[in-house]
């Protein structure tokens, strides 16, 4: 397993209500003073409120470890959990044959038949019988008594044969008509998706384009999540266990249709919070306040990305004003995020200028292929289209939903402060019931790592963006605010086909956009892919099925909570690996072991959070604290 640098995210002590109660006006201008950082805060992307922010939050530690970080897919209300890497057997729910009876059937061919087994036939030839239930027969007889013999009806002018030869893997399988996909769950640690994907289709030698999965999880944690792969053998799969470190592959079954990008309820979550230093009450409070009231529903930081010196939303802004030149140099800007061979890939560009020459010396990556569109086409929307289309419309995305997050801080603020000090609905609101399972969002995040984003994508996924029909979202009256739930108020990604609040925070969408010398009709791009009709998204969701047990520990690398694969493998059920038990992780990060041996506490919180809601964010309303490092 390839070495990643270890990561971990601090969340720091909790605001006074001074910090809490800062006006949107202040809060904009509040990192000015700031030494500028390379990195992004949620500051520098709107993220400033909490639902409740007198309830005493708690410092800790969070994703010191991979194992301290489970995600688990949840699609058609079936969580996504490795309980066996065994084939799918189809015969499990079928009547076994009665061999003895193949073998009668058969006897008067045994000799033939033991030949082509023995490899002294290439293939023999039967006559067959004129009934064509009888011919059904003897082809049922040879796959009984024979499992690795495959027959065939020929027929030669008026007379019929059938062809017996030694099976291919092909021919051995066939799949019946109503279960052409074999879906599986795909259970990686320390892998992104799309590089676990390209791992099994080098493998497998197919595209990786064949696979279909829902979205992508994270690379810094464990990590379950559903795969349909068309007209593949489990028998194939299951056997790539025996080759894989930091994968398993398993609970295979066959399905008639695939899986398509957003065809997912939500996620599971199990988390370790470390270095927790507060009573156990204070975590009670918080922790039944977060599943009461919920959190608010930002875009986080996956969202945008790294780089605090080439923001995505600025890019984006820079697309929407057909402003190419910005948006490319602005790509090409080196920042520390980068890999170190892309960022002597743009010194170098920045230095000489050549795009040609920087592209055909360059390292494979995004970059790349950007300088190879500048070169022949220059500072046009073409060059851009060098990109694949997931990612140039990620920089659009970026801007709509960093527009999102001020306009619901100011809503939070501006709003439901004034007339009481927990958040409510107020006449103007947009809502809809069940906001949270809303289907209409883009469901791409910004790459942990640029240069591994390409054309790869899920089969037959829709294009990334809206999903069929908007919903008609309601307008809230003063008569009936005090009958609708917060969790069923909806603010709009800002687009031209979106309908926006009657009250102050529609008002502010146009002024978000003018402050950028934006209009909403400039969100009509005429660029196709950089058009922006909008959607909605819940303001406040509310955790599902949380639970949470406090531990203590002395040696922070000793494990709080187990995964599905220590699961199978304390059960002693086979996973089909040779490598020994620990060497999946054998490149996990540690944290250093600084409280030698003094007792720390951990929380062990378990959370389900419907699809496009953000874990760390949730965390964040729970601890009252900003990401510090990440």
């Amino acid at each position: 397993m390839e070495s990643v640098p270890r990561k971990r995210t601090r969340f720091e002590a909790p605001l006074s209500d001074t910090d809490v109660c800062l006006r949107q006006s202040d809060l904009d201008h509040s990192a000015d003073s700031k030494a500028e950082s390379e990195w992004l805060t949620e500051f520098d992307v709107g993220i400033h409120a909490f639902v409740n922010p007198k309830i005493p939050g708690f410092k800790c530690t969070l994703k010191t470890r991979w194992e301290d970080f489970i995600v688990q897919e949840i699609s058609h209300g079936m969580c996504a959990q490795l309980t066996s890497t065994d084939p799918f057997d189809f015969d499990m729910n079928q009547p076994k044959p009665d061999v003895s009876l193949a073998n009668a059937i058969l006897n008067p061919y045994k000799t033939q038949l033991v030949e082509l087994v023995n490899c002294q036939r290439e293939h023999i030839r039967l006559e067959a019988p004129e009934s064509k239930d009888e011919r059904t027969e003897l082809h049922k007889a040879i796959r009984a008594a024979y499992a690795g013999l495959d027959s065939r009806t020929v027929k030669e002018e008026t007379r019929q044969f059938i062809i017996v030869s030694r099976a291919t893997k092909n021919s051995t399988f066939r799949l019946p008509k109503n279960q052409a996909y074999c879906r599986f769950v795909l259970y990686k640690e320390g892998k992104d998706t799309i590089s676990a994907i390209q791992l099994l289709s080098r493998f497998l030698h197919i595209r990786p384009g064949s696979f279909a999965y829902a979205g992508t999880k994270d690379r810094r944690a464990i990590t379950t999540q559903f795969v349909t792969l068309k007209g593949i053998d489990s028998r194939r799969l299951s056997a790539l266990n025996q080759k894989l470190r930091g994968i398993r592959l398993g609970n295979f079954s066959y399905v008639p249709q695939p899986l398509f990008l957003g065809d997912l309820d939500g996620n599971r979550f199990t988390v370790v919070l470390r270095s927790v230093n507060v009573s156990d009450s204070v975590i009670r409070e918080a922790v039944e306040a977060w599943q009461r009231d919920g959190f608010v529903n930002y875009y986080g930081l996956q969202r945008f990305g790294h780089s605090n010196k080439a923001k995505s939303f600025d890019t984006g802004r820079y697309i929407i004003q057909s402003d190419w030149k910005s948006a490319i140099q602005h790509i090409l800007l080196p920042t520390k995020a980068d890999l170190p061979c892309v960022q002597q890939l743009k010194r170098d560009y920045m230095e000489n200028k050549n795009a040609k020459q920087c592209a055909d010396l360059g390292p494979p990556c995004i970059e790349r292929e950007l300088l190879w569109g500048v070169a022949k086409h220059g500072f046009t929307p073409e060059a851009l289209q060098s990109l694949p289309r997931n990612l140039r419309q990620l920089y659009v995305h970026s801007y709509q939903s960093l527009i999102w997050n001020r306009a619901a801080t100011r809503r939070i603020y501006d709003l439901s402060s004034k007339t009481n000090e927990h958040l409510h609905t107020v006449a103007g609101d947009l809502y809809l019931p069940s906001a949270a399972s809303l289907d209409c969002e883009p469901l791409d995040d910004f790459p942990t790592e640029l240069e591994q984003v390409d054309s790869l994508q899920p089969a037959d996924a829709q294009q990334l963006g809206c999903r069929g029909a908007l919903p008609c979202p309601k307008v809230a009256t003063a008569m009936d605010c005090s009958s609708i739930p917060i969790t069923d108020v909806v603010l709009p990604l800002p687009g031209f086909l979106v309908r926006y609040p009657e009250n102050e925070s529609g008002q502010w969408y146009h002024d978000l956009l003018k402050e950028d010398g934006l209009t909403v009709e400039n969100l009509r791009h005429q660029v196709k892919d950089f058009a922006l009709p909008g959607s909605y998204r819940a303001l406040v969701v509310k955790p599902k099925d949380v639970s949470f047990t406090i531990h203590e520990y002395t040696d922070s690398d000793v494990p709080l909570i187990e995964s599905d694969l220590q699961k199978l493998e304390k059960s002693g059920i086979s996973t089909n690996n040779n490598h020994k038990d620990n060497e999946i992780n054998h490149d996990s990060p540690r944290m250093e072991n600084l409280n030698s041996g003094k007792p720390e506490r951990a929380v062990v919180l378990q959370f389900t959070l419907p699809k496009s809601s953000y874990a760390t964010v949730a965390i964040r309303e729970l601890t009252k604290s900003f990401v510090e490092k990440r």
